[in-house]
């Protein structure tokens, strides 16, 4: 799991949606191993027992612990590799299994595999957590399994303590960071002023899910600060402006990196440094701070892919659900909405990309390129229906953002296209080349474009 992601593939279902569930012919990889239901729940739970046949047993929430989890994960082994016998499935004590800190989570798997979970989790289980020693741990044992693996192929014959102590400065660890909080013009028109319990409760479980799927390191944040979207949005601002000053907007990264890092705190600074990629479950560009100490941005020196939170529903969907994997091999076709005009200055070089691509698919049959001239909405959604086979879409095009209304989205013809329509299908993989489709500084609504 740490080589790629593969959540595993949870499925929140509302009890009064399991009738109508109940109903649908699902295939039978899409059909459920095991039914996990809140005791209120009962009767639906067993509506979807007897429609769709688990392998396992349903299993309502109250009798969930240790014993049940370390039966549960041995049966779903033999399921999934068809070999029985114990597992090393880590053992709680069942009245420790609710209280663990959910930050503790990512790095039980490693401990179990060197059978420490238990001293492990008696050193840092407390509601005051201890970041630092947290990180040096999950650093300390990144290190060992590194020195270990050396030792077993042969590459080093140096005393497996002196190999350690070689490798903990080298060891990086997938990091895993949560940073809620929202604009506060957004704020304001929704009337929140602090984000409700139950919302952190839920970021806290889609963050360590992650981390856990990573085998890395799970840090959460405060809220942004009001004054670090300030500072975005005056940025977004000046980059909207006919001419932009260089020296403005390296300042104002600057003033964001100080900012954040006096947010982050020491422990998450340190968190980062040692963070060999980043994750960020937040709607603010963190990778856009350039960090004391640092001459660029942090995206220049860290791979980070971002988890937007809003709105949190659809980020619990995206990260407990498994998304399909899809395979482009022996054929692949791409479709260039071209949506500049054809006096637009840009014109010229989006072009000469796209003559490149037409070259490249002449000299090989199995590589289909279509491209299409885009005038208006209307062209554009016949142009997504006449080739609903594509893989992969490609959008050329101007963004749009209306302070006055809040609203972003992307140029056609007269017209600004928001895709917020429910009547066209998506290839798997699309790119979209266009500034100012979704400002972060204010919390711009750009329908369903991102």
């Amino acid at each position: 799991m740490a080589g790629s992601y593969v959540p595993h593939n949870i499925v929140m279902i509302p009890s009064d949606m399991a009738h109508s569930i109940c109903k649908i012919k699902l295939p039978d990889f899409e059909k459920p191993t095991l039914i996990i239901y809140q005791d209120e729940c009962m009767n639906e739970a067993k509506e979807l027992e007897d429609t769709f046949m688990p392998k396992m047993k349903s299993l309502s929430v109250s009798n969930l612990s240790s014993v049940y989890l370390s039966s549960i994960w041995n049966e779903l082994s033999a399921l999934t590799t068809g070999v029985e016998g114990e597992l090393c499935v880590p053992n709680f004590e069942e009245e420790r299994l609710s209280d663990i800190n959910i930050r503790l989570l990512p790095q039980l798997f490693i401990e179990n595999q060197f059978g420490t979970v238990g001293s492990y989790i008696s050193n840092h289980n407390s509601t005051d957590i201890d970041y630092v020693k947290i990180l040096n741990q999950a650093v300390f044992q990144k290190a060992k399994l590194q020195a270990l693996s050396d030792l077993e192929k042969g590459l080093s014959k140096t005393e497996p303590v002196e190999l350690i102590k070689d490798y903990i400065p080298k060891a990086r660890i997938p990091l895993t960071i949560s940073f809620p909080g929202m604009p506060p013009k957004y704020k304001k028109a929704a009337c929140i002023s602090k984000i409700p319990d139950i919302e952190n409760k839920a970021i806290s479980l889609i963050s360590a899910h992650h981390a856990i799927s990573k085998n890395g390191y799970y840090y959460d944040c405060e809220p942004v600060a009001d004054e670090l979207y300030s500072s975005l949005n005056n940025l977004e601002d000046h980059c909207c402006k006919d001419s932009q000053k260089n020296s403005y907007v390296w300042k104002t990264l600057k003033e964001i990196g100080k900012r954040l890092a006096i947010q982050l705190g020491e422990d998450g600074v340190q968190a980062i440094k040692r963070a060999s990629k980043i994750t960020a479950f937040t709607n603010f560009p963190v990778g856009l701070a350039i960090l004391p100490e640092t001459t660029a941005p942090l995206c220049c020196h860290k791979p980070i892919s971002y988890s937007p939170l809003t709105p949190l529903t659809r980020a619990m969907q995206m990260e407990l659900v498994r998304t399909p994997s899809v395979y482009i091999g022996n054929s692949c076709k791409v479709i260039i909405a071209e949506c500049l005009e054809n006096n637009d200055h840009i014109r010229p070089y989006s072009d000469h990309i796209w003559s490149l691509v037409d070259n490249l698919s002449k000299s090989n049959q199995n590589f289909n390129v279509i491209k299409k001239n885009i005038t208006s909405i209307k062209s554009m959604k016949e142009f997504l229906k006449s080739n609903s086979n594509a893989d992969i879409l490609v959008i050329s095009a101007h963004g749009k953002y209306s302070k006055e209304s809040n609203l972003s989205g992307i140029v056609i013809g007269n017209e600004t296209w928001f895709a917020h329509e429910n009547e066209h299908i998506m290839p798997h993989l699309v790119m979209l080349s266009a500034c100012h489709v979704s400002p972060r500084g204010i919390g711009s609504y750009s329908g369903d474009i991102i």
